[in-house]
């Protein structure tokens, strides 16, 4: 009987390690295919989500920085759902902000950008790459929302409870609190809370929870809700652990840098071991940098991996009318060609850095550039005639329109005086033959 039960009991494990399995979550920024078909000065509008696989995620802000060929991006018709704002904006990047810092595994509609054609642009592209940030919202209020002691939207009156010192106050729900910050009968707060300042700062001076006058640092300690923060005079530190309680340094890492990874909280940066770091290195550690350049010259592909200059502008940059250090050139429409191509293509009678170039795109003389780009009416060049609208002609002809210009162009008016003469007799004839005919 003991074989079976041991049996059952070693079945049972082996059950529960077989189900057990990690679940990795993950999240992706997504802006709709298309937004480069757009016709001469029309406008498209791409819809813009926020996928979540796996399991929860916590993020509450995202950067999208757009790389434009022919194309504007229309900052003034940003279009955003409920629970979503716009935190910053520039002509070739948004960054939008949700008032909830965790989503779970599912697609969630943002809202639409417009763009728009230059009318123009032999080509039109957009190319977008984005960053996520978790911004540190643990007992705050930005853009009318509250949030509570974990960072989580909530009401007004339960961050209050959860997030302010409440010593001697009365809340909007009829609590009362006394001298200890706990919650108290009104008998009890009115006999406590009389004439002493409680837990304030007024006049320049700290009051502890007893009313009498304190430090900063003892005022902060004692009235103030402290949830994974270190508070410091220079000389003595304290840290607290994520329930608001004074513990040691062991124990504050233990409870609070698993909160802290790759969060960004005022002026200060977090790696993805939750430790304070650099602005650089928390976005080398904490991002999925897709098509990105780093303030120190770091170059990522279109699949996130570090790469050098050149893979980046091939992947990630629409090349119009360019060659890159390699050799490579592109067209005006973005495409690989050769030498000969680019040449046609893109330097068609261009005057560029001192250069010329004539219709073929070939390098050329200024004098040949004036000649074969440039309109001449009436002219000679080099041997060269031009007529009256500017076509290669020969000197015969260039004599008829501009050498003696009335005989060249009394010819029109030769036929129209005849046609004249001719309407004019016939209508003579007609009249004339009417009176004929009455006779």
């Amino acid at each position: 009987m003991k074989k079976n039960n041991l049996g059952v009991l070693i079945i049972a494990l082996l059950c529960l390690f077989i189900g057990v399995k990690e679940v990795k979550a993950d999240i992706k920024y997504y802006l709709n295919d298309g937004c480069a078909n757009m016709s001469n000065g029309m406008g498209k509008t791409c819809n813009t989500k926020l996928i979540v696989e796996g399991g929860n995620v916590r993020v509450n802000e995202i950067k999208i920085d757009f790389i434009l060929t022919g194309a504007t991006f229309a900052k003034d018709e940003v279009s955003l759902n409920s629970g979503w704002t716009v935190s910053q904006i520039s002509d070739t990047s948004i960054t939008i902000s949700s008032s909830k810092s965790t989503f779970a595994p599912v697609t969630y509609d943002i809202g639409t950008f417009n763009f728009y054609k230059i009318a123009s642009a032999s080509v039109c592209n957009v190319i977008y790459s984005y960053e996520f940030t978790l911004v540190n919202r643990i007992c705050k209020v930005e853009n009318g929302h509250y949030y509570d002691k974990n960072g989580e939207e909530t009401d007004q009156l339960t961050y209050q409870k959860q997030c302010e010192n409440n010593i001697c106050k009365v809340l909007s729900d009829g609590t009362y609190f006394g001298k200890s910050g706990t919650e108290v009968t009104k008998d009890v707060y009115e006999q406590e809370c009389e004439e002493k300042k409680y837990c304030q700062y007024s006049d320049g001076k700290y009051y502890d929870k007893d009313g009498n006058e304190t430090t900063e640092l003892n005022y902060k300690r004692i009235c103030e809700k402290n949830y994974c923060k270190i508070l410091s005079d220079g000389t003595n530190t304290y840290y607290y652990d994520k329930d608001g309680n004074e513990v040691n340094k062991e124990t504050y890492e233990e409870d609070c840098l698993e909160i802290r990874k790759c969060v960004k909280d005022g002026d200060k940066y977090y790696d993805k071991d939750g430790k304070e770091t650099t602005k650089l290195n928390y976005e080398k550690t904490c991002f999925k940098n897709v098509c990105k350049k780093l303030s120190d010259g770091t170059y990522y592909n279109s699949k996130g991996e570090e790469t050098d200059e050149l893979t980046y502008q091939k992947e990630c940059e629409k090349n119009v009318c360019k060659v890159l250090s390699d050799g490579t050139y592109y067209d005006n429409n973005g495409k690989v060609v050769t030498k000969e191509e680019y040449e046609k293509a893109c330097n068609t009678c261009k005057e560029e850095n001192g250069k010329y170039y004539d219709k073929e795109g070939k390098e050329t003389t200024k004098e040949n550039f004036e000649l074969v780009c440039k309109v001449h009416k009436c002219q000679v060049i080099n041997n060269t005639y031009f007529d009256d609208k500017g076509n290669i002609v020969t000197k015969e002809v260039y004599d008829k329109y501009c050498t003696n210009p009335k005989t060249g162009n009394i010819v029109p008016y030769i036929y129209t005086f005849l046609g004249i003469l001719t309407a004019t007799g016939l209508f003579v004839y007609s009249k004339k033959h009417k009176k004929l005919n009455r006779i």
